[in-house]
């Protein structure tokens, strides 16, 4: 063999090593890694855990109670549903991460101040009920620091609506339920100020009049509307139409007359009003 083959030689086994080395390196995209969520040792459980994919409306999915460890698909959103005796833990989810809950319902039962610090922590919530607890406008403060929120429940509560301007710190909020609060035609005001991107807006049982009409409508991206029970009348409602996006609009037991809503599904056919005795 001459030198000329020897270097031909070598060059081949370079290439033949380079090559190897390429396909060793290269690996396979990797599998969607799990996230594990370690609940802090408790007397009894805060409450329930549930589970459904962030990204798809499927049905929740019961994992048992708050305790342990609880591993979860990445993507998976984690729901709590504290109960009245676990609430006295509350705050040791304090020692959970920050983005460890996205879904958080305190529906009915006792809350204290330093409850709301202990969520106001919690900046991986999208979804956060208060519903029929004693909550008023100072809950707002805390509210304010859930930056990723997009669904606020705080129907049967004590809110007034004085603290409403708060809301402008939540971007991604699309649905708001006031329904059986205190609030008035100025709080709707600061509603259409602050929240734009709404999409799902309950007033139902609240003391707006006909002059919220016209700035609800301008709340271009409504699709579901709640207004039963309030002192609406035909006066302004026709200003509704004007939500392009509109899928179903609740009017039963107010002041609406027959007569104005056959005009109004004669004008927006693919709406769906509801003006029965049930909000259904």
């Amino acid at each position: 063999m001459n030198g000329k083959q020897k270097i031909d030689g070598k060059k081949a086994a370079m290439i033949v090593v380079c090559t190897i080395c390429c396909i060793q390196v290269w690996q396979p995209p990797q599998a969607i890694a799990d996230r594990t969520i370690v609940f802090p040792k408790t007397p009894q459980p805060i409450g329930t855990l549930m589970t459904h994919p962030m990204k798809e409306s499927a049905p929740l999915r019961m994992l048992g109670t708050s305790k342990g460890t609880i591993t979860l698909k990445d993507g998976d959103a984690l729901y709590l549903v504290p109960t009245p005796e676990g609430m006295r833990y509350f705050d040791e989810l304090s020692k959970l991460k920050p983005a460890d809950l996205q879904h958080l319902r305190l529906h009915d039962v006792p809350i204290t101040q330093s409850n709301f610090k202990t969520v106001s922590k919690m900046h991986g919530l999208t979804r956060l009920d208060l519903s029929y607890s004693d909550v008023d406008d100072s809950v707002f403060q805390y509210i304010a620091e859930l930056k990723n929120l997009e669904e606020l429940d705080l129907s049967s509560t004590l809110v007034r609506g004085t603290a409403l301007s708060k809301l402008k710190s939540l971007k991604h909020l699309t649905s708001l339920d006031l329904a059986g609060t205190r609030i008035h035609d100025l709080a709707v005001q600061t509603i259409v100020e602050y929240c734009p991107k709404l999409e799902k807006l309950n007033l139902a049982h609240t003391y707006i009049t006909d002059d919220a009409i016209s700035k609800i409508a301008k709340l271009q991206n409504l699709q579901k509307l709640r207004l039963s029970k309030t002192n609406i009348t035909d006066k302004n409602i026709n200003k509704l139409l004007s939500l392009k996006h509109l899928q179903k609009l609740s009017l039963s037991q107010t002041k609406i007359t027959l007569k104005k809503l056959r005009e109004m599904k004669t004008a927006r056919p693919t709406c769906k009003f509801v003006f029965g005795e049930t909000d259904d």
